[in-house]
């Protein structure tokens, strides 16, 4: 890969991380599946990999008003 290249390819990353709001995205996260959503995948995507569709989200199950 040439140098041009190089050069687009971190001026599209720089971009594209500038204009993530990824301090939103950090206060919006509170269990493993927001933080996977708002902050694993976008990251990930905007480094073109593929999307993780094969995942379980998390959650809560009420046992005698306990949660587990």
């Amino acid at each position: 890969m040439d140098s041009k290249r190089h050069k687009q390819i971190t001026t599209q990353l720089k971009k594209s991380f500038d204009n993530w709001d990824f301090l939103k995205a950090i206060n919006a996260s509170k269990d493993e599946t927001q933080t996977r959503d708002n902050l694993i995948h976008p990251f990930l995507n905007t480094l073109n990999y593929q999307k993780i569709d094969d995942y379980t989200h998390e959650y809560y199950a009420d046992m005698a008003d306990k949660k587990k």
